[in-house]
């Protein structure tokens, strides 16, 4: 055992994207469900929010320190290219998923037309038109940088690729949203390939279908 303990929430898109480079790496780890919404008593993250990753010289939170952190301190698969320009344009990449690609993508794509949904409630439709009106500007952006880099270009998945892909495959649980990767062939393409990894189809969650 790693020593390692995910506190995480298992329809957390930022906890696939631990899970999904955890088994990248072939590291084990125990987990701990916290749901963020209702335990207020979870209290060790400051700001009550997962993943955060317990280890065992102390605490790591947010996504993607976490996992810079998994894929330099265990032995296994490199997800980060070692040359300096290509580890800068996974890094831009990685955060380009956080500040343009959570929003829509996740919030208000997924959120609306799939959660929402699956709870019983009626989804925001203003909210998702909007998320559906941006998303082809990141998923344009996207399709430039993700062929070019990791599984596509190199056979080995990359921590670009493992925060890429959950975020893209949330958004496509929603009805209104299963044909936005049709003017991206190159990106649809890379999803196809990143969704049979092992890995991939190890840590997906199992979202109930729609009724």
């Amino acid at each position: 055992m790693s020593g390692l303990t995910l506190h995480a929430y298992s329809d957390s898109v930022y906890c696939w994207i631990v899970r999904f480079a955890l088994a990248a790496k072939g590291v084990a780890f125990a987990y701990r469900e916290i749901n963020p919404f209702t335990d207020r008593d979870w209290t060790r993250h400051p700001f009550g929010k997962v993943p955060l990753l317990e280890t065992p010289e102390g605490d790591i939170h947010e996504t993607a320190a976490i996992t810079r952190y998994i894929d330099e301190a265990f032995d296994g698969p490199a997800l980060m290219p070692k040359a300096a320009f290509k580890r800068a344009r996974a890094s831009q990449t990685i955060a380009l998923i956080d500040a343009e690609a959570y929003w829509p993508l996740v919030h208000p794509i997924a959120a609306e037309g799939y959660f929402k949904r699956r709870e019983g409630r009626a989804p925001s439709l203003e909210a998702l038109d909007a998320g559906l009106s941006s998303a082809p500007l990141i998923l344009s952006v996207l399709e430039k940088l993700l062929p070019t880099q990791g599984l596509v270009a190199t056979g080995r998945l990359s921590l670009a690729d493992i925060h890429a892909a959950p975020v893209i495959d949330y958004a496509l649980l929603a009805p209104e949203a299963r044909d936005i990767l049709t003017p991206h062939p190159a990106l649809a393409g890379w999803l196809s390939q990143v969704s049979v990894q092992p890995a991939f189809r190890k840590t997906r969650p199992d979202p109930p279908a729609l009724s």
